[in-house]
């Protein structure tokens, strides 16, 4: 690897001609299966330093990419074979090497981004007295190593290196992974800071040099770049033909079986024990909701035991209501509950409160307090930290009414028992609005959806902001970007829900499987065909590129009526990509005005479902409600949970189709669950 350097030489021209008039685009990538051939057909545009002639071709489905000799007179970045790159914006850059023949000083291959061949940063593997991966790179000509590590080929047959930069920091952080296409295998090398190469017209591609030595030949299987520009606005796709296959229904269970209202539920799967499945609700049981109702199953979801969650952890007054409960697990097998509780007539506080075994058991602290009473729906999400791989991130997300703006606080967790107190508040949207949900990506960047315009029966703007860098040095929100409309307003009173009323239940969620689309970002909401129609739908959009842009929403309900279907909830199995949702629906509802639990999957990244499925039966809300007391109707939200090819949702039903619920048939709604084999 270089380490020193001659005389400067000038930048030498275009490798070759541009393929076509070529608009920058969010993403670039190239599979090398074409045959024979020579550059232009690479997908490549031009080169950071000199032209290198016949030194590139196609073969074996691989980019071969012969060096040069090289010399000590001038800057040798020759075959540095490059792609635009809006480096003003957050990028990605990723190459697999497939060839590792590098056995002298000097030679070495990888990937690079930068503006010229004195502002760059490279990563590359190759031969520096022994077998080695080095980040280095040059600002103003002046060379820096900023990481070297030996590093040994036995048993490599893919070697995939990535360059990921955060524009905020100016910093790129160099990453890499042997025979692997697992998200987690990745491994931090090292990063550097080199403001010269953020630049709108920076290139970004494979570099290999033998500096001084006997050239060599390595072959790149694929290469990919994305960064934050805006790409043309996506074609609407084909109409796509559902993929065929099952979704077997398991029996209803019912998860409460208590007196009085059990709404506003979530549901979690424990990643580190499937047969652990936690339900979280707001419990109206005579008390006017002072404690929350958590059911947790350790046999799959077959049997259920209950437990209160209340004063008796968070340590304030056991005579104030507790609400607006959320709940996830993170990577190490951590239940977070969080809520929000008056802690005196002048303050509202969000709650935290962590089980380390499985539900049984909950340890409370304050995430959000000393912010008066402009506190509501406080929503919680975990994934990776980005900063280090080995700790979770856990995220809290708010509307503060006053402000009428979203905010955030963060905390981390190394392990089993174990989290951080909470961070400061972020403000995450540049204006108003409410109704949030929240999604930590695979790299731990995290996206946070809400509904804008949210008073009224609507319309109203879906919006999304992202922090790519996650809890990194520059916890920076972007500015609000509109994914699209929808006519189902913050208080959209409809038959089926006629008190509460509905809002468009904006609900993202990430694929962070090992599949083919691991890294993309779903959202359902609902929309309303006609302003004030009560048509309402359920859809599902998607997005590769942390939510610049979006496919065209499709049509999750396949009912063929002009009825309700409302409360949406999305779920991703992180074992295959799959996604499931499931809605409440009147299809079958003559006066549109009760509603069953159905459901489908998407086993292609979102390009469809498969037909519907009847999951729950039908309920009554007006036989729940008693006004000025418990008018829930079915509440805001309900939900969803996916692992192992099984989903399991829980909703509000009074159908006592079980036989079980004390209150009896069209009473008072208890919580109810079934486990979806997808087959």
């Amino acid at each position: 690897m270089k380490k020193h350097r001659g005389g400067r030489g000038s930048v030498g021209k275009a490798l070759v001609e541009a393929l076509e008039g070529r608009q920058l685009l969010s993403s670039v990538a190239l599979e090398f299966a074409g045959g024979a051939g020579g550059v232009a057909n690479t997908g490549f545009t031009g080169a950071l330093g000199a032209q290198v002639g016949g030194k590139a071709a196609l073969g074996g489905g691989k980019l071969l990419l012969t060096t040069t000799a090289g010399d000590l007179t001038r800057n040798n970045q020759d075959n540095a074979l490059g792609v635009g790159v809006n480096a003003t914006t957050d990028f990605r850059v990723q190459a697999r090497l497939t060839s590792l023949p590098f056995a002298k000083n000097w030679q070495n291959g990888g990937i690079f981004v930068g503006t010229n061949q004195d502002n760059y940063v490279k990563l590359v593997v190759g031969y520096n007295g022994a077998t080695t991966l080095q980040l280095g790179g040059e600002a103003g000509a002046t060379f820096t190593s900023a990481a070297l590590t030996n590093f040994s080929f036995a048993g490599v047959t893919k070697l995939d290196l990535r360059l990921v930069g955060t524009a905020s920091t100016k910093r790129v952080v160099a990453q890499y992974r042997v025979n692997s296409d697992s998200e987690a295998a990745w491994v931090t090398l090292g990063q550097t800071t080199n403001p010269n190469v953020f630049s709108a017209t920076a290139r970004a591609g494979v570099v290999a040099t033998n500096f001084g030595a006997t050239p060599i030949t390595v072959g790149y299987e694929s290469f990919a770049m994305t960064d934050g520009a805006t790409p043309p606005v996506p074609q609407p796709p084909p109409p796509v033909t559902p993929p065929k296959g099952t979704m077997a229904v398991g029996p209803v269970v019912n998860a409460s079986r208590l007196a009085g209202n059990q709404v506003e539920t979530e549901i979690a799967i424990n990643p580190k024990n499937a047969n652990n499945v936690v339900i979280v609700s707001q419990n109206q049981n005579g008390n006017n909701s002072y404690s929350l109702l958590i059911s947790r199953s350790f046999d799959g979801g077959k049997t259920w035991a209950t437990s209160a969650l209340g004063s008796g952890q968070d340590k304030l007054s056991g005579s104030t209501p507790r609400v607006d409960p959320h709940l996830t697990f993170d990577g190490f097998g951590n239940l977070y509950v969080t809520y929000m509780v008056a802690a005196s007539t002048s303050e509202i506080r969000v709650i935290v409160a962590r089980s380390s075994d499985g539900g049984q058991t909950f340890a409370a602290q304050t995430a959000v307090g000393g912010q008066g009473l402009g506190i509501d729906y406080p929503i919680i999400a975990t994934g990776p930290d980005a900063t280090d791989p080995s700790k979770q991130a856990v995220w809290v997300a708010y509307t503060d009414t006053r402000a009428r703006r979203i905010k955030i606080v963060a905390a981390r967790s190394s392990g089993l028992g174990n989290l951080s107190g909470f961070s400061a508040q972020g403000t995450v949207s540049d204006a108003g609005g409410s109704f949030g949900t929240l999604a930590v990506g695979p790299q731990g960047q995290v996206v946070l959806g809400w509904q804008r315009s949210s008073g009224g029966q609507g319309p109203a703007d879906i919006v999304v902001d992202v922090d790519a860098d996650g809890l990194g040095a520059g916890k920076t929100w972007g500015v609000d970007r509109k994914v699209g409309s929808t006519n189902v307003g913050g208080f959209d009173y409809i038959p089926a829900q006629p008190n509460r009323s509905i809002d468009a239940n904006v609900g993202v969620a990430f694929d962070r499987s090992n599949g083919p689309r691991g890294g993309r970002l779903y959202m359902v909401y609902s929309d309303e065909d006609g302003n004030e129609s009560n048509d309402t739908d359920i859809k599902l959009r998607y997005s590769d590129n942390l939510g610049a842009t979006w496919s065209s929403p499709i049509v999750v309900n396949d009912d063929n009526t002009t009825r309700s279907q409302f409360l949406p909830a999305i779920a991703v199995d992180q074992s295959s990509g799959n996604v499931a949702l499931v809605w409440r629906d009147a299809r079958n509802s003559p006066g549109n005005n009760t509603s069953e639990l159905w459901g489908t999957v998407s086993i292609d990244g979102g390009a469809s479902v498969r037909p519907n499925v009847r999951i729950g039966a039908m309920s009554n809300q007006a036989g729940a409600n008693t006004a000025g007391v418990d008018d829930l109707d079915f509440g805001d939200y309900q939900g969803v949970a996916f692992a192992n090819g099984r989903f399991i949702p829980v909703w509000a039903d009074n159908s006592n189709s079980t036989g079980n619920n004390p209150n009896g048939g069209g009473s008072k709604l208890d919580l109810y669950t079934a486990v979806v084999t997808v087959g």
